[in-house]
């Protein structure tokens, strides 16, 4: 579907009309791909469709026209969560970026690349890894908590690699009997957990923002497709790690612990 803006938001004409790619109809706007590769959205009154061929994955509901990721209401149902504003980055790289991957454009809108950027969003996990090992070491002070995440070769079964020598290890799969996506969620718990046995009063909704944003970002990284997620145990550690895995795209998510 396509469109061209006849008018500004005030009303006043537009002299040299831009062509625009529909993306989508919600209420009173249009989302909009422009011909500098930007995604906008106007009002209905400025556009005059000039192409009304529609794609076949438009879902219609309640007056809107939008890829199936793009109904906010789905997404706040999501696995019970309890979304809010501070939602709109999980819904940017997760909900948003699905709905248009399948447009087919040739390139990304230039504002949306790092939905599609998988280091971007490793980064930004390890980011929210390493302020939750913040919150732990506020209390627990002769154990320092560190908490990493990023590829991982499966290749090697056996064993990994630390400090130029191999650690052995025993690959158990965990979510056998739910999704991927449930078993991350009761692993992220171990984030904050010393505040926890410590009895201390803390802003529990910080905790659950870092810990749902971990795990949003890591859904989103398989491009929020159903994961699996395998324990490795180390008989030499006290702490265990967690192999996350779709088809050959590994990563390791690392939570460890030891005295300062």
């Amino acid at each position: 579907m396509k469109g061209k803006q006849t008018q500004l938001m005030d009303g006043t004409a537009v002299s040299n009309p831009t062509e625009y790619l529909i993306l989508g109809i919600d209420t009173c706007i249009y989302y909009v791909l422009d011909e500098s590769n930007n995604v906008d959205m106007l009002g209905k009154s400025q556009i005059e469709i000039t192409d009304e061929s529609k794609p076949e994955f438009w879902i219609e509901k309640d007056g809107r026209l939008l890829p199936e990721e793009w109904f906010w209401e789905n997404f706040f149902n999501l696995h019970d969560s309890d979304l809010s504003d501070e939602w709109d980055e999980i819904w940017f790289i997760t909900q948003f970026a699905k709905g248009l991957s399948k447009f087919n454009l040739p390139s990304v809108p230039l504002h949306f690349r790092q939905a599609f950027d998988k280091d971007y969003k490793i980064q930004l996990i390890g980011n929210y890894l390493e302020m939750a090992g913040c919150y732990d070491n506020l209390v627990d002070e002769y154990i320092e908590h560190k908490y990493t995440f990023g590829k991982f070769n499966d290749e090697l079964t056996c064993f990994r690699w630390s400090n130029n020598t191999p650690e052995y290890f025993t690959k158990k799969l965990m979510s056998i009997k739910t999704s991927g996506f449930n078993t991350l969620k009761e692993i992220l718990e171990i984030l904050g957990e010393s505040f926890k046995n410590a009895k201390i009063n803390i802003n529990d909704h910080w905790l659950d923002i870092i810990r749902n944003r971990v795990l949003y970002s890591i859904w989103s990284l398989f491009g929020t497709k159903h994961f699996e997620v395998y324990e490795l145990i180390d008989t030499g550690h006290s702490y265990s790690d967690y192999m996350i895995k779709y088809e050959e795209e590994t990563y390791l998510l690392s939570f460890e612990s030891f005295y300062g």
